[in-house]
């Protein structure tokens, strides 16, 4: 179980890096009344669409034949490195592209708990890089010889890695109250800044890990 869960960590810190989650997290935590339960309510949006992702990966997975599919780890590896350069183009392209669109902030405003739950499992639905860095990952997983129960094990701890964007600042909150809010604040106008620059560069990375990977596998 160990091992399986260790060769999963980097894709999870990959999913993990979600600026966007975290910004609606935050979002949430500065609504003037209920903030705790708003942010918790993206936990729980977050976290539903997670495990969905979760459990159709891992029934998905577990219905191929690793061992007569020889080819599968290649055509994984190709097919999200090329995803991930193209989201990570997509990102480059519209760096410096103004935009006369509300900000996430603006269309969150007043939002509700039950919105803000809602609006976390969507969030998390189209959450593109978290998604295809978890793919590998889950085909590691179903691939495994491990047993059940530590295949299920290791797939919850992608979803809580998955998790980590909107679960660390909603923690944070409540263990601290506002004394909280400096950082939180702080940590928003950074990530708000760089969104563009901190996804394109873990796109750009792992793009470049798969494809080396695909490379290595199809030559061996």
């Amino acid at each position: 179980m160990t091992k399986l869960i260790f060769s999963i960590i980097p894709f999870g810190i990959g999913a993990a890096i979600s600026p966007t989650l975290l910004i609606i997290t935050v979002i949430a935590l500065a609504s003037p009344s209920r903030r705790l339960l708003s942010g918790w309510a993206v936990v729980l949006g977050s976290g539903l669409a997670a495990l969905f992702y979760a459990v159709l990966g891992f029934l998905i997975g577990s219905t191929i034949h690793h061992k007569t599919h020889r080819n599968i780890d290649f055509v994984i590896d190709i097919c999200v490195a090329v995803l991930l350069f193209i989201l990570a183009s997509r990102q480059w392209l519209r760096r410096n592209k103004a935009s006369g669109k509300p900000t996430i902030a603006d269309r969150l405003a007043k939002t509700s708990p039950r919105d803000f739950f809602v609006v976390g499992m969507i969030g998390m639905l189209c959450n593109a890089t978290s998604i295809v860095l978890f793919i590998p990952a889950i085909h590691l997983i179903t691939k495994s010889n491990a047993g059940v129960t530590a295949r299920a094990a290791a797939t919850l701890v992608m979803v809580l890695f998955l998790l980590l964007p909107v679960l660390i600042p909603v923690v944070i909150a409540s263990l601290f109250g506002r004394h909280a809010d400096g950082v939180l604040s702080k940590l928003h106008t950074y990530v708000t800044d760089y969104t563009v620059q901190i996804t394109a560069a873990v796109e750009l990375l792992f793009g470049a890990y798969f494809l080396i990977k695909a490379i290595v596998e199809v030559s061996s």
